[in-house]
Formats: structure tokens, sequence, C-alpha cells
């Protein structure tokens, strides 16, 4: 979220939005994968709990309730977060071309953090809101633009430019790092030490400090430079991105189980974290089919949305 909020002010920088161009290319982007794996994961739960009876008897009740899942499969939430920041970007960059950024951004994040803390004190949590809603999440989008605009000040900035990168990138690693061990160490997403969702007031400030330390890192890669044959391959994932997010969270566990079920599965973290490792190359293999079948014919629909100032 902090990189589409990077990548979209960058894109757009110098340039007017046509608006409809620009929401239909979300959806042209977005919308092929998800349904794709909205259907297979909605036949996989018919066919998990009837079988071949289900070609045997044609239930319409049935396939409505099985198929709510069709725009709904496992990490489209996501998905339906950067939806609700698209639609209200193309306003959003007109403000900040009519005011300051850093103003603006940081009044807007204020009003985000004093929103959470108000729903904190009457609810008594606020994990769900954070972790799972805009109100949380448009703290990412909105300090990844900004990230762009301390990346354009810091290079014109006369003295020590590389200082003040490297200084990001490394507080950017450890700050992630440290905070999210201090994180585990309270009990994580599911806490152990208090019932779900979590009470505590840490919830309030996660999504701020992710897009904190994320927008670190992010002006710092961005200066690096990277062999050209690495290059070529960490363009490839990025392209791959998004099919190897929502095709992981169905093709892993199957795997997983399969691994499970036929030669054992390590009882440990590190173990497991393993496999992983050696299962992930066949979820990017995948993910690189259901991008050329399944995303690319629509990207070839996209509209340039870019229009001179």
């Amino acid at each position: 979220m902090c990189l589409s909020g990077y990548i979209f002010t960058y894109l757009t920088d110098g340039h007017r939005v046509n608006v409809l161009r620009f929401w239909l290319n979300r959806i042209l982007r977005l919308f092929p994968l998800l349904l794709f794996w909205g259907l297979a994961a909605s036949f996989y739960k018919l066919y998990k709990e009837h079988g071949v009876l289900l070609f045997h008897h044609f239930d319409k009740q049935l396939f409505i309730d099985k198929f709510s899942t069709v725009i709904g499969p496992s990490g489209a939430w996501t998905v339906f977060i950067e939806l609700r920041y698209y639609l209200i970007f193309p306003i959003f960059l007109i403000l900040l071309r009519r005011f300051n950024p850093g103003i603006l951004i940081g009044l807007a994040i204020i009003i985000l953090v004093v929103y959470r803390v108000s729903q904190w004190m009457e609810i008594g949590s606020i994990q769900g809101l954070s972790y799972g809603g805009i109100y949380g999440r448009a703290d990412q989008f909105l300090l990844g633009t900004m990230a762009f605009y301390v990346e354009k000040w810091i290079k014109n900035y006369p003295l020590k430019r590389n200082l003040i990168f490297n200084i990001l990138g490394i507080v950017g690693f450890s700050g992630i790092i440290i905070f999210y061990q201090y994180f585990v160490l309270e009990g994580g997403y599911c806490n152990y030490n208090d019932e779900y969702p979590s009470k505590s007031i840490i919830w309030v400030f996660i999504p701020t400090l992710e897009g904190l330390f994320y927008s670190m890192i992010i002006i710092y890669y961005v200066q690096q430079k990277i062999p050209e044959k690495l290059d070529k391959i960490f363009s490839s994932v990025g392209k791959w991105s998004y099919s190897i997010y929502l095709g992981h969270f169905h093709l892993f566990p199957y795997i997983f189980l399969l691994i499970a079920t036929t030669v054992g599965m390590p009882g440990n973290f590190y173990g497991r974290f393993f496999i992983a490792l050696l299962v992930f190359p066949l979820i990017v293999l995948f993910s690189s089919l259901t991008y050329k079948i399944i995303e690319k014919p629509f990207l070839r629909l996209r509209k340039n949305y870019l229009l001179p100032l």
C-alpha cells in the first residue's frame, strides 16, 4: 500500500489525470484475476462438500450460497481497500497541487490517528479497523505519497544526499524488524496475552509505524543501482506480484497439506520456513502463467490516463 501511494504519485507527477480512464485501468488490473480465484475457490468448495453429485443435480440456491466468494476470495480484502483509495486519489492529487504536500498529508494522518483513538475509546478495540479497513491502511497510502516528495526534496538538497538515503534505509529496515520483534513478543496478530480482537492501543499506531518504516525503505531502494540481470529478475517478480499475492493464499495450503500427508511436515518454524522457500518458486512459476493467461490480455485494454498539465 505504501508502494501504491509512491508509484501513483510518481506516475502522475507533472500530469493531469483522466479520472474515468484511471478507474477503468484499475478495474482491468484487479478484477480479472480476482474473479478467477473467486470462481476457483467457489467451485472447490462445492466439489469438496458435494463431490460428483454436484454434476447430477443442479441446486440453484446451493450455487448462489457457495458463489458468495466469487468476488471475495482469500486476500481480496486488500484489493477492496486499494479500490477505495483509487476512488479518492484523483481528488487527493488536486489537493496535493494546491496545498503543501507535507502539511496536507501530516494533517490527514493526524485526523486518522485521532479517529482511531476515539474508536478505541468508544469500542475498546481497534484491531479490525486498523488492520483491515481503509481508516487504518490510509496512513500507508499517504506515507507512500509522502515518500515521493521526501525523495524529491532530498535529491534537491545539496549536501550528503547519499548519506541521508542510507540513513533512511538503515532506520527503515531496523525499525520494521525491531517493531515486529516487539509486536510478536506482545502476542502478535492473534494476541495470546489477550482475547481476540486485541484491546491494545498499539493497534491505533501500527498502520502509521508500518507506513513510516516501509516508506523509508522505498526511498532508499529506488536510489540503488542494481545489476541488469538481477534487475530483470526483480522486475519479472514485480510484474507477477499480484498473481503471486492472490495465488499463494490458495496454493500454499494445498501444497503444504500434500507434503504433510505424504512425507510429513516439520514441527518447528525453521523447518516449515525452509519448505516454504522450496515451494515458493513453484508459486512464482504458476503465477507467471496466471499473469500471462488471465492478467495480460486485460492489461492490453488499458488506456493512457495521463494528460499534460
